[in-house]
């Protein structure tokens, strides 16, 4: 699952612990330019990907500013 609108403040353990609160991650990626900063999107597999509907249904806190638009290839 691609996770785009990523606010550029986030940490990788923030993107982690949000994402790991649906289920047993698989891959968990944020990217990150030269300069360490968050380049907005990053990565996400479950394990069981019924996980990923899950997901997409649940919505972040404000504390995660980011609007979980998703898109994935499955």
């Amino acid at each position: 699952m691609i996770v785009f609108g990523v606010p550029y403040s986030t940490t990788k353990d923030g993107f982690r612990e949000y994402f790991a609160q649906f289920g047993e991650l698989m891959e968990c990626e944020l990217m990150f330019n030269r300069e360490g900063r968050s380049r907005g999107f990053g990565f996400v597999l479950y394990k069981d990907d019924a996980l990923n509907k899950q997901c997409l249904v649940a919505r972040p806190p404000r504390s995660h500013a980011f609007a979980l638009r998703c898109g994935s290839d499955t």
